[in-house]
């Protein structure tokens, strides 16, 4: 997990970038999506790449003006809880 603050866009939000490389799972983006939408954060970019049952998420996310640094934090600890969440034995495969 890789939290980066990029810079101030010229409206005054914060815009930084967010990496996480972890196993591949069918329940991983519909909980992304809820932890930005959780944080009020703005997906202005979104990478991602699969390889041999792992996935990597690039994001460029906007916080609203009202955002602080801070927000770089919370998004870290939410993406490491998300991680800490998974179990590899509970979760199903998914169908090719």
């Amino acid at each position: 997990i890789t939290v980066l603050s990029c810079d101030y866009s010229g409206d005054g939000r914060l815009i930084f970038k967010a990496s996480l490389c972890c196993e591949d799972r069918s329940d991983l983006l519909p909980e992304l999506i809820d932890i930005l939408k959780s944080l009020h954060l703005k997906t202005l970019k979104a990478e991602m790449a699969t390889l041999g049952g792992r996935i990597r998420n690039v994001f460029i996310v906007a916080a609203d003006k009202d955002h602080s640094i801070e927000s770089v934090h919370f998004l870290q600890n939410a993406l490491k809880s998300l991680l800490e969440r998974s179990n590899p034995s509970d979760r199903s495969k998914r169908r090719r």
